[in-house]
């Protein structure tokens, strides 16, 4: 995607500690604890994982102040008033892990770099979770979630889908989202950047919107995986 406003801050926000989301480690983690007997990937496990995600992010984002809350990395975007900052960097992140829990390949390269197909499932997921509904963006999204999850079931004969059915999308949700930091984000802080928000408190994101936006993204999921033959 082009090199804009907002695939500037992605890539910022990438290189802050704990953004990159290691799929092998991830999923080890969350199988390892399950409890005794219960199947793993059967779609109530997944819900069920996917909901103590979006919950964690939403306690961590809503409580810890902006400051305090990220592991350092605010020099990096001295544009980005940090309120902002910390929301964007929870919701990459949890895009990243309820990703992985539906089946997605991994996004990054085996070179350690955010591939094409990443950068343009990450870019979709966070315009989706910060408010847009958009038709192309949603169908975008669907397209190359499956895309994605045929990847890592290594079926070639779905990826012959190409570039062509999300890239334009993503490169609309990309200035969408380029747009909004430039903007009012840069001015007004989170209470002007969340397009679902009324009236947020300075420095902390509000837990409702988190939530609400987080539950929306992973139904999506859900939905979409449910489509696909023998899910």
């Amino acid at each position: 995607l082009k090199n804009n406003g907002w695939n500037a801050v992605l890539a910022s926000s990438l290189r802050i500690k704990g953004a990159r989301v290691n799929r092998t480690e991830f999923l080890r983690q969350v199988f390892e604890q399950l409890p005794a007997g219960r199947t793993w990937m059967s779609a109530e496990t997944v819900q069920e994982l996917a909901a103590k995600r979006i919950r964690r992010h939403t306690i961590e984002t809503s409580a810890a102040s902006a400051a305090a809350g990220l592991p350092g990395g605010f020099a990096l975007l001295a544009t980005v008033p940090a309120d902002v900052m910390q929301y964007l960097w929870h919701t990459v992140v949890l895009a990243q892990e309820l990703c992985y829990l539906y089946g997605t390949a991994d996004l990054f390269s085996e070179d350690g770099r955010l591939s094409d197909q990443g950068n343009g499932i990450l870019t979709l997921a966070v315009c989706l979770m910060l408010g847009s509904r958009d038709t192309e963006t949603e169908n975008a999204f669907t397209a190359l979630y499956r895309v994605m999850r045929e990847k890592a079931l290594k079926n070639p004969s779905f990826l012959a889908v190409t570039a062509r059915i999300w890239y334009p999308a993503a490169e609309k949700a990309a200035e969408w989202l380029g747009a909004r930091l430039a903007g009012n984000a840069a001015k007004g802080g989170l209470s002007k950047f969340l397009p679902l928000i009324g009236a947020a408190v300075n420095g902390i994101a509000s837990y409702a919107t988190f939530s609400s936006a987080a539950a929306y993204f992973e139904g999506r999921l859900l939905k979409d995986a449910k489509s696909l033959p023998g899910v």
